[in-house]
């Protein structure tokens, strides 16, 4: 699973892992397995990675430096872009 870290809405540290949420908060003990509702009160939240599009003629896909909030959820998605000669 990746993870973004977000505080006031905004991307903080993408990729983000559980470990690193352990790390972060020392004096935190958590269970063996951090549920979702858990992790979002630190403001950790799961993201969606999206298929690579169909290939164009004429464009490269780049993947998305960080997620997007989408519909409520954060989604790491692919831009394209004209392919350079």
């Amino acid at each position: 699973m990746t993870y973004v870290l977000i505080r006031n809405g905004e991307v903080v540290t993408f990729p983000y892992t559980l470990a690193q949420l352990r790390k972060d908060n020392p004096q935190t003990s958590f269970p063996k397995k951090i549920p979702d509702a858990l992790a979002e009160t630190f403001g950790l939240y799961p993201v969606t990675v999206v298929d690579r599009p169909a290939h164009q003629v004429g464009t490269v896909a780049e993947r998305d430096a960080v997620p997007l909030l989408i519909a409520g959820e954060w989604v790491l998605g692919w831009s394209q872009r004209a392919k350079s000669e």
